[in-house]
């Protein structure tokens, strides 16, 4: 059974990924590819950086926790509102001027995009006790992203994403 998941771990898939549909010159699909070639290293990274996230979660809220009563409540979720909204519309550029070129499943990748966006404007409105909380949407997409080498699917990525993220919040209140 160990020697299936190294060998698992070792092979690289074949080129099924959205991704590899990017111009070649792409950063994102070489960090991609680099990883999926080097599954043992993505699987030290991924599990390194969960644990940092993990680990690291109460000294980082103590610190928000800081700031925000150095500035008041409105003004710190008004803060983290520009800077969330900066880089979302960052990325969203980002992934759309990757799409622009005809891609095969371009719809497909637009809908995950628009969709996805849509769940966190969504989450961001509804599930917020205070804005801090969307770090979490890219802690979190970090490591689907890390995660995503391994299966070359969006939809297994952020399903594999999913236990992490219930045990982070698990931490974080127990």
């Amino acid at each position: 059974m160990l020697m299936q998941v190294t060998n698992w771990l070792r092979k690289p898939r074949r080129n099924l990924g959205w991704i590899y549909n990017m111009p070649n010159n792409n950063y994102l699909q070489k960090a991609v590819n680099w990883l999926e070639q080097h599954r043992i290293a993505n699987a030290v990274i991924a599990t390194g950086y969960f644990v940092f996230i993990y680990f690291m979660h109460p000294y980082v809220a103590n610190l928000s926790v800081l700031v925000q009563h150095s500035l008041s409540l409105p003004v710190y979720n008004a803060t983290v509102l520009v800077i969330t909204l900066l880089l979302g519309l960052g990325g969203s550029a980002y992934l759309l001027a990757a799409l622009k070129t005809k891609t095969p499943n371009r719809n497909l990748q637009l809908i995950y995009l628009f969709a996805s966006i849509a769940f966190i404007i969504i989450h961001f409105r509804v599930m917020f006790e205070m804005n801090i909380e969307i770090i979490h949407i890219f802690e979190f997409s970090i490591l689907s992203f890390l995660l995503f080498p391994f299966t070359r699917r969006f939809g297994a990525a952020v399903l594999f994403t999913v236990p992490f993220m219930l045990l982070d919040e698990w931490h974080q209140y127990v």
